[in-house]
Order: C-alpha cells, then sequence, then structure tokens
C-alpha cells in the first residue's frame, strides 16, 4: 500500500470520525423534555443533578414511582434524604433504590426487573444530555414495548454545551460518543434496538 493511499485512508476515516462526533453533539443539544403521562420515572445516577431532577419530576405528581438506578450498596433513603430533606416523604413513599447497576448496560437490567415488576408501560428517563442517546438504546433493548420519555439533565457536569471549550467535559462527551457507537453497533447486530430512532 503506497503512502498517499494510506494517507486518504486514514484522511476519511478521521473526517468520518470527527463528522459523526458533531452529528452526535448536535443531536444531544435537540433532545428536550417535554410534558408527558408516563407512569413512573427511573435516574440513571451519575450526578448529584439527576436525582435532584428526578425528585421534582415526583413531586409534580407523587402518584407516580421513581427508580433511582446505580445508587450502590452504600447509598440509603437515609443519606438520601440528608442531601435532598425537602423530599424526605417522596423518598419513603414512592422511591425504590436500584444498587446493583455499575454501568449503562446494568442499568437498563435493572430499570427492566423493576419496571416489569412495577407493571408499568411508560417511563420517564432522567439522565445526562449527552449520555441520553445510549441509554436509550440500551433500555429499549432490555425493555422492549415500554415508551420511553428523555428528560435530559444539563446542570454542571451534565451541561454539554461548550464541549469543545472544557478539558473535562470534551474528553466526557468524546467517550461518551465512542461509546453511543458501540451500542449502536451491538444493536443492530442483535437487531434488538425495538423502535429507538437512532
Amino acid at each position: 500500500m503506497s503512502g498517499k493511499l494510506l494517507f486518504r485512508i486514514i484522511f476519511v476515516l478521521l473526517a468520518l470520525w470527527f463528522g459523526g462526533l458533531l452529528r452526535f453533539t448536535a443531536d444531544v443539544q435537540l433532545i428536550q423534555p417535554s410534558p408527558t403521562d408516563a407512569e413512573a420515572i427511573v435516574v440513571l445516577t451519575g450526578s448529584a443533578g439527576r436525582v435532584t431532577t428526578g425528585l421534582q419530576l415526583l413531586a409534580r405528581d407523587p402518584t407516580r414511582k421513581m427508580l433511582i438506578s446505580g445508587v450502590g450498596t452504600r447509598t440509603d433513603k437515609q443519606a438520601l434524604a440528608s442531601a435532598h430533606p425537602d423530599a424526605r416523604a417522596l423518598l419513603d413513599c414512592c422511591v425504590a433504590l436500584g444498587p446493583e447497576a455499575q454501568d449503562t448496560v446494568g442499568n437498563a437490567r435493572e430499570i427492566a426487573r423493576w419496571a416489569n415488576t412495577e407493571q408499568v408501560s411508560s417511563l420517564i428517563v432522567v439522565t445526562a444530555a449527552y449520555h441520553m442517546p445510549r441509554s436509550l438504546i440500551e433500555l429499549q433493548r432490555k425493555t422492549g414495548t415500554i415508551r420511553l420519555e428523555p428528560w435530559p439533565t444539563r446542570a454542571g457536569k451534565d451541561d454539554p454545551s461548550g464541549w469543545w471549550r472544557e478539558g473535562p467535559t470534551f474528553q466526557r462527551v468524546v467517550i461518551e460518543y465512542h461509546k453511543y457507537v458501540f451500542s449502536l453497533i451491538r444493536a443492530r447486530v442483535y437487531d434488538d434496538i425495538g423502535d429507538v430512532s437512532a
């Protein structure tokens, strides 16, 4: 293989990668929360803003149930109540904790089990905006016909705007882009992506 051909191949691959990254970040910016009548709320942990958002949504309609997935074995409702004292009553009555999930695939499994047990047919999904595309893919693979309503968070570490200016945010978004592509390819290979448009 000649040097010029190799250079062209590398250039095309880099262009495709960069174009995909730009498309991913543009799509992430377009994901907006909207009023929903979903039966329950699920929060994928990763930053404090996600739990706060989930509790705010629950406070609007306390008849719903909520699962916080991926809290780990060291976090209990007492610890959450200390961090969110205004939501103590909601935590006691309407919130379940998922301690097992350690990654997004684990979140999807944990949420699917909980949703089936609770017999809900629709979920508000709360996670970071940049994490939402991959979360929806993994959740749809595990939850099947359950309707998923995205509710992205953008506060603090979850804010992807200006991702190219902040080193930690740039790294977080690029890593998430690679994980998203892998999840998308895997879902297509196994043909179990359901109705997710990705």
